[in-house]
């Protein structure tokens, strides 16, 4: 490997969180030092697993800026509807393309099992439903892309807080720690610990 050290953030907090410095004067002289010096088997868990949380973070990150971008889009795309067409985000509607209407859903339901319609706006064409049909079809869209992209950070932020637990468990880390890897000596280093108010801050946000 070329890379002579594998820097390692091991907060026991939410993804994306940064650790804090070292919390005093005190805990500053006695790191940097060596925890434990790892056999091949261990180092190469260790990396692997350093970097599966790493990019599962990387993942997180990537998808949470998308998902704020669709958040907005859609909320661009409810007012639009709104004010144009009167159509309510937490109403239901469906396009009748025989009469070019379009109808709210109604939570009552028909002899045959169905919603009642109640009829909201009705278009003398084609061309002039286009508008309001592509809005919607976008409202679905982002909405469909927003709930997938959701469960996408929630999945990768979870398998990096299962590595870094994993990583914990096995060799032993402090909760409160920071460390790094020395690949060439194959050494697991504590930089230093967290600063115990910046994490009670942290926490109440």
């Amino acid at each position: 490997m070329k890379v002579r050290k594998l820097m390692v953030v091991l907060c026991g907090i939410l993804p994306m969180v940064a650790c804090a410095a070292p919390a005093d004067k005190a805990a500053k002289s006695e790191f940097p030092k060596v925890i434990a010096k790892l056999d091949e088997t261990n180092t190469e868990y260790f990396v692997s697993m350093t970097l599966v949380r790493q990019r599962a973070l990387e993942d997180a990150t990537v998808a949470a800026r998308l998902e704020w971008e669709k958040r907005i889009a859609l909320s661009n795309v409810n007012e639009r509807l709104v004010k144009d067409y009167r159509i309510l985000q937490r109403q239901q509607y469906v396009f009748d393309n025989e009469d070019m209407t379009i109808y709210q859903l109604l939570e009552e339901k028909t002899w045959k099992g169905e919603n009642k319609r109640l009829k909201h706006l009705k278009f003398k064409s084609e061309e002039e439903a286009k508008p309001a049909l592509d809005l919607i079809t976008k409202r679905l869209r982002y909405a469909i892309q927003q709930q997938v992209l959701e469960g996408l950070i929630s999945e990768r932020g979870q398998l990096a807080r299962d590595a870094d637990k994993a990583l914990r468990e096995r060799f032993h880390l402090d909760e409160r720690g920071n460390y790094t890897f020395d690949v060439k000596t194959k050494s697991i280093i504590q930089t230093g610990i967290k600063n115990e108010s910046v994490r009670k801050d942290v926490k109440k946000k």
